[in-house]
């Protein structure tokens, strides 16, 4: 709460300041006023606070046990339900491991019975044909052989043989037809051979390998495949609860994270709070001090500041008037200015007098108070003897030069500023309105 004073001076031509009157530039008890209202209000504020903190300070500490606990269960539900979930993982994937190598055993026991199938397969038909041809070609030597018996007394038959030479030309021919086939008859023999140790092997083969389709087929148990693949499916649902669980966990901690950082902020905000009531209750103790001593000071400053505008304004004053006189300007008992030689007052002067004067004071407080750094003048020289005209108007610019105005609006009916200012603007009125002459 701020609390402005005001204080206006003014100069008459024929007011009479009142003697008694005191100027109000500074109250104390409205000061007092005001700083037992702020601390009234400071009081309040830091009591509420004190609850606020007391509150936060209690939910504080829940937050923290309910955060706390919570953790504490989380993390317990997290580890048993991840060894479960580890020792279900570690039987799943060994009854899928067992199914896969039982597979695969299964797999390669059918490609190799397969195989060995279609090789006894190609072994028999190629055993059927050679035997075949071993039959053909037997039955062919033994009717060679029926043939030759007659010719085994070659010597003596040979007279016959050669009588029954064109009998027998046919089937001496048919002899030389088949003489190559008889020569390969060793190699058929052992061809024979051969494909009877194959077919033995390759039928000791089929045997074993068929003995391990049995066992396989044996061993193989689809109760037990079904068990697994039932017991891996409900560790997935189990895994897919766990994991429910575990996210629900996750919100909760990620809520908790959300509340200690509305708690951070909170604390920061509470310690702003304290930050500014401290700074309240310096600035209250030092407005206290600034009270006291404003109030022990203000008549010796009110004092001096009289003195300095008086001194400035008896200075313009003594320069467009013809007598000197000298002010004094006294803030106690009351202000009151005083014009000597005559100790007369302000009323008791004539009307230029009064004006000089009155522009002499604003003047002197235009140089103290400058933060404006512009002023307005309407019609100063009015009222004044055509001689002090020229010196008021010197006077105004010199004290505008003094004070450091950067401008200076002047209205006038008269030529004391003619000449003496930069910017001219004339203005004549007549009936028709007013027209500007010049500008």
């Amino acid at each position: 709460m701020k609390r402005k004073w005001r204080r206006r001076c003014e100069f008459g031509k024929t007011r009479r300041p009142k003697p008694n009157t005191r100027g109000n530039q500074f109250d104390p008890k409205a000061v007092q006023n005001d700083l037992s209202l702020l601390e009234r209000e400071l009081s309040e504020a830091t009591k509420q606070r004190q609850e606020t903190s007391k509150a936060f300070g209690r939910a504080r500490s829940a937050a923290a046990e309910a955060r706390s606990n919570l953790l504490k269960q989380a993390a317990a539900k997290h580890e048993e339900a991840r060894g479960q979930l580890d020792s279900r993982d570690r039987e799943r994937i060994r009854a899928e491991e067992n199914l896969g190598n039982a597979k695969r055993n299964l797999q390669q026991a059918e490609r190799t019975l397969n195989e060995l199938l279609e090789r006894s397969s190609r072994l028999a038909k190629e055993s059927v044909a050679v035997e075949n041809d071993v039959k053909v070609t037997t039955q062919r030597l033994a009717e060679l052989d029926e043939k030759l018996k007659p010719f085994a007394s070659l010597g003596q038959e040979l007279q016959q043989a050669q009588q029954t030479k064109e009998q027998y030309a046919k089937e001496h021919q048919v002899f030389i037809q088949n003489q190559p086939l008889a020569t390969r008859l060793e190699t058929f023999q052992a061809a024979l051979k051969l494909s009877g140790e194959t077919e033995a092997r390759t039928t000791e083969q089929v045997r074993q390998r068929t003995e391990q389709l049995e066992q396989a087929s044996r061993d193989f148990d689809a109760e037990k495949l079904r068990a697994a693949q039932q017991a891996s499916a409900d560790a997935k649902s189990e895994l897919l609860a766990q994991e429910r669980e575990l996210e629900n966990a996750l919100g909760a901690l990620k809520k908790e994270k959300e509340r200690s950082n509305q708690w951070k902020e909170a604390c920061g905000e509470r310690d702003r709070i304290e930050n500014e009531a401290s700074r309240q209750r310096a600035a209250a103790q030092l407005a206290k001090v600034a009270a006291k001593v404003l109030k022990d000071a203000a008549p010796k400053v009110a004092d001096r500041l009289c003195s300095r505008i008086a001194a400035n304004a008896q200075r313009i004053f003594n320069q467009i008037n013809h007598e000197p006189i000298e002010l004094e300007w006294k803030a106690e008992p009351h202000y009151s200015l005083l014009i000597v030689p005559g100790h007369r007052r302000f009323a008791m002067l004539s009307g230029g007098e009064q004006t000089k004067l009155a522009l002499a004071m604003t003047l002197a407080m235009i140089q103290e108070f400058s933060g404006l750094h512009f002023a307005v003048f309407d019609e100063p020289t009015y009222a004044v003897d055509s001689e002090s005209r020229q010196k008021l108007a010197d006077a105004i610019l010199e004290a505008q030069k003094a004070a450091g105005l950067e401008q200076l609006i002047v209205v006038s009916h008269d030529d004391a500023f003619e000449g003496k200012i930069e910017n001219v603007v004339m203005l004549k009125k007549t009936a028709a309105g007013t027209e500007l002459v010049a500008g």
